[in-house]
């Protein structure tokens, strides 16, 4: 295969196994609260934690830097030069498939939140004001932070998974600034912005992280030097380097809580976007793996629909399945993930059957 069609197909693959690795950090069950009471510290949970940690560091973590860096590499691949034209074109199109998405889902999660309010008082945190008590500043900024009203130190829109588009569309309003920083400092751009990444700086200001800029820079860099980063691999180097890298996620997920953990999970979150990008490549080119476009089509819906639905999913399975012991919530935790996934793609199969137009325009057109 034509190392050109291998990338195009592993971007696609990867899609949809990276919207389910953005779901399983979000159906955590570590952080259940209902009443102002969070359930899981009724009861020490070794394997489950465990398991959880190690699947982050391994796998989830991964999953919105590898989206910045997909994103940064197909912004400016097809292009030779970037002037103005180029650059409102860019902004006019994303205005389409990103700002509208993101206008729609967090008025979506505002109208779940306000009748789950209403219709399940007994499922709430307690922890959230009450939507029917908002001003014209917190439904405005529900679009931007939420945590502006109680001083948090995450900053989310209402639908907290949409922080990665709120950041996107800002690097991408930067964009002329990113080419220029290619432009005249070569490949010493992105590595800057790497130890900058690296040395746990969060960003200048909400909506843009330094895990935005790093990884949009660093796939805008191979986009704009016209590099194909799809690689084959033997079987040999991808077994050593898997099982370094997952002897490697064991080993800080068990000394958590080192001071140098922060910076050892960084490198294995680069390491682990390489490792699985290039794994993807191995298998797909020797026909072992091959791109759903249901499922690929199906990744933004997933990823934008699942923050609305999945602290009421998580809360009535534990009232439903009642776990009493580390194994029972474990499996409470992979039911959940299932359920989230499989509503969501019943969901979507459905407004696409029935509502072609309307789910093309809440996803962005994919």
């Amino acid at each position: 295969m034509e190392v050109k069609q291998l990338q195009s197909q592993v971007i696609s693959f990867l899609r949809f196994p990276l919207a389910v690795a953005v779901i399983m950090i979000h159906t955590s069950v570590s952080d259940i609260t209902i009443g102002g009471e969070r359930l899981a510290e009724l009861m020490p949970l070794p394997v489950y934690n465990f398991t959880y940690g190690f699947l982050d560091t391994v796998f989830m973590q991964v999953a919105v830097p590898l989206f910045f860096f997909i994103s940064g590499f197909l912004f400016f691949f097809k292009e030779t030069g970037f002037g103005l034209k180029e650059y409102r074109q860019k902004l006019k199109k994303r205005a389409r498939t990103l700002l509208v998405p993101y206008i729609f889902w967090n008025l979506a999660m505002l109208a779940i939140m306000y009748l789950g309010q209403v219709l399940f008082p007994g499922l709430l945190s307690g922890n959230n004001m009450m939507i029917g008590e908002y001003g014209v500043k917190d439904y405005l900024m529900s679009f931007w932070d939420v945590s502006y009203r109680t001083g948090g130190t995450v900053h989310l829109p209402m639908n907290g998974s949409l922080w990665f588009i709120r950041d996107l569309m800002v690097v991408m309003v930067l964009s002329p600034l990113i080419w220029l920083i290619i432009k005249y400092l070569k490949v010493w751009g992105p590595i800057i912005l790497m130890l900058v990444w690296l040395s746990g700086w969060g960003g200048p200001f909400t909506g843009l992280s330094t895990t935005a800029i790093f990884f949009f820079t660093a796939g805008a860099w191979f986009g704009i030097k016209k590099i194909k980063f799809i690689k084959e691999m033997t079987p040999v180097c991808l077994i050593s380097c898997g099982g370094v890298y997952i002897l490697s996620a064991a080993i800080i997920n068990i000394i958590s809580t080192t001071p140098w953990t922060e910076y050892a999970d960084k490198l294995l979150c680069l390491a682990g976007c390489a490792l699985i990008v290039q794994t993807s490549g191995y298998y797909i080119n020797n026909g072992k793996w091959h791109p759903k476009p249901f499922l690929a089509k199906s990744s933004f819906f997933l990823f934008a629909y699942h923050s609305p639905v999945v602290g009421f999913i998580k809360k009535a399975l534990w009232k439903v399945c009642e776990p009493d012991c580390d194994m029972a919530v474990l499996g409470v935790y992979f039911l959940n993930v299932a359920l989230t996934v499989l509503i969501g793609l019943c969901l979507y199969w459905g407004l696409n059957k029935v509502l072609p137009r309307f789910t093309a325009v809440i996803t962005g057109g994919r």
